[in-house]
Formats: structure tokens, sequence, C-alpha cells
């Protein structure tokens, strides 16, 4: 049993790396959110749509994650709520998204499904050893 759980553990270290930008976040809560994150490099930004792009880069892998910023979502800074300034958000700078995947909504009489963002957080920069 032991050593089945030791293999275990091992296999979910060695596949993490990979995957590495997504995550789950289950204490976070918000109405029909699942727990999904998403961590990257803002890549675009489009205030008229209130889409953001983040970029995912490992080795010669590159993931990319495209999500709409809920209308009147709050970002807490010391502790205060404001709304979201997106001329605030810079290339280069990393997010991590609080999003619902699958959300849809109608443009021209179709359904589209999104990622629909209901959090941000601001991720510290990584710093090079």
């Amino acid at each position: 049993m032991k050593f089945a759980a030791a293999v275990f553990f091992t296999l979910a270290l060695l596949c993490l790396p990979a995957y590495a930008q997504h995550g789950e976040d289950p204490a976070f809560y918000y109405p029909g959110f699942h727990g999904d994150t998403w961590t990257g490099e803002v890549t675009a930004v489009n205030a008229d749509t209130r889409e953001i792009t983040l970029t995912y880069k490992k080795g010669d892998k590159t993931e990319t994650f495209t999500g709409v910023v809920e209308k009147g979502m709050k970002i807490y800074q010391n502790g205060v709520p404001k709304e979201l300034d997106f001329s605030k958000l810079q290339t280069g700078m990393k997010l991590t998204v609080y999003y619902i995947g699958g959300a849809e909504r109608k443009e021209n009489g179709k359904k589209i499904k999104y990622n629909r963002i209901v959090n941000i957080t601001f991720a510290p920069a990584e710093t090079k050893k």
C-alpha cells in the first residue's frame, strides 16, 4: 500500500509542471464557479470586449487562455474593492484568473461559449536564481 501511494505521489509530481498554468482554488466562492484558475502573462487586452489573453510558456511549449471579464467585477487593492481598470493591465504582467469555463452568451442569434472571468489576482513576478 505504501509503495502504491509513493508511486502515485511521484507520478503526480512529475505531471504537475506540464499543467502549472491551470489550477484550482476551491476556497474562492462565486455562484457557478467550480474552482478553475489559470495563471500566465498578459499578451493581449481588449477593453471594448473586456477580453484578456494570457500565455504560459515552458521550454518550447506555449499555451494560451482567453477569457471575458465579468461586468462590474471588482478587484481588491489594499483590501479595498475597486472596478478593474483595463488601462492598468500591461503586456507581460503575470495574472491568475478565476473563471467559469463553457459560459454561454448570444451573439447575432448564435450561442457562443467562452471563459467568464469572475476574479483576478496579480501574481508576483518570478525571480531568476
